[in-house]
């Protein structure tokens, strides 16, 4: 069946390509054997990014990529200007249909036609505009395609696979259902929290579980005083609520790492004191063992009879310090 050409419009010049055939700037050699750098004007340091497994499999299945690729013809050669990882997912997934040993079937990938009569500095703004002016989607968003979705099933009365939409929506399978909560449960304030980034959606499924007319409140108390622009999650509510404060699991193998670099005599392995002085190494060593078992155990303290009660307070709040110090780290990616 043919598509009538709607009044008004022309039809448009596209063209498929096998993934290889296309050059990608920094990443395929050039005939000299070259790779491009930085000096190059369509390099991006995002080529050398691990390609996404979701979108390898989204071109497996369709065959191509849904979405059409920016193309500019310099000295001969078809370059990449926007697309590069969906022509490097083409790629993968062409090599896995061959390695798969699967036959009369292809990848390709869409362009449109060529840009022409752009300058360097145009093609190079071309590219920003087409990563930068794209909107993705909020979670709020996520969790209403997904409760749209599965009002319909296939024609054979199958419905929606949760297990396909979280993939599609770059979500866990688990958090389907809590989607489906928010979209049905949660209040005004909830969703609105959760559409600007100030909760995260298993906080926002909690929120959800409550009844309607407390919810506001229950939001109030979770985000407390969090920093605007800061993502609040379950644990950092309940922290909130509680005022406990829990070392993280990072923290603790932090603390159990130092712990093995110590040896019978309670001084640490390799340990210099930059003032050419000797370190107070039984000190640490307690402070180290009364914070990793107030962590474990939640405020026991190792029982020293040389330490004296004065002693294991110095030490607890030698711990204290240190874990604050290392969780500290933690926030701060260090």
């Amino acid at each position: 069946m043919s598509i009538k050409t709607p009044e008004g419009s022309k039809r448009a010049d596209a063209l498929t390509w096998n993934p290889y055939s296309l050059f990608i700037v920094g990443l395929d050699k050039r005939p000299d054997g070259k790779i491009d750098g930085p000096e190059h004007p369509r390099w991006d340091a995002r080529v050398n990014l691990p390609v996404d497994p979701d979108l390898v499999d989204s071109i497996a299945r369709h065959g191509r990529n849904l979405q059409s690729v920016t193309i500019v013809e310099v000295d001969g050669v078809t370059e990449v200007e926007d697309g590069r990882q969906r022509v490097r997912a083409a790629r993968a997934a062409l090599d896995r249909l061959k390695a798969a040993g699967v036959e009369g079937r292809t990848i390709i990938v869409e362009t449109s036609k060529p840009l022409r009569g752009y300058s360097v500095e145009d093609q190079i703004l071309v590219g920003h505009e087409l990563n930068g002016l794209r909107q993705d989607d909020d979670m709020l968003t996520k969790c209403e395609k997904v409760a749209h979705a599965l009002h319909f099933a296939d024609p054979s009365g199958v419905e929606q696979s949760k297990h396909k939409l979280a993939k599609a929506n770059r979500l866990h399978p688990s958090q389907i259902d809590q989607a489906l909560t928010v979209v049905e449960r949660a209040c005004p304030a909830v969703k609105a929290a959760l559409r600007a980034g100030r909760i995260n959606l298993a906080l926002a499924h909690d929120l959800a579980t409550k009844p309607y007319q407390e919810q506001p409140a229950a939001l109030e108390g979770a985000v407390g005083a969090a920093p605007e622009g800061k993502t609040v999650t379950r644990k950092q509510a309940e922290r909130e609520q509680t005022g406990k404060v829990e070392p993280s699991k990072r923290t603790l193998a932090r603390l159990l790492r130092s712990l093995e670099e110590v040896n019978e005599a309670g001084e640490f392995i390799g340990y210099t004191d930059p003032h050419g002085e000797t370190p107070s190494e039984v000190r640490l060593w307690w402070a180290f063992v009364a914070g990793a078992q107030w962590a474990m155990d939640g405020g026991a303290l190792p029982d020293d009879e040389k330490l004296g009660v004065e002693g294991l307070r110095e030490v607890a709040k030698a711990a204290n310090r240190l874990l604050r110090r290392a969780n500290t780290a933690n926030r701060n990616g260090e």
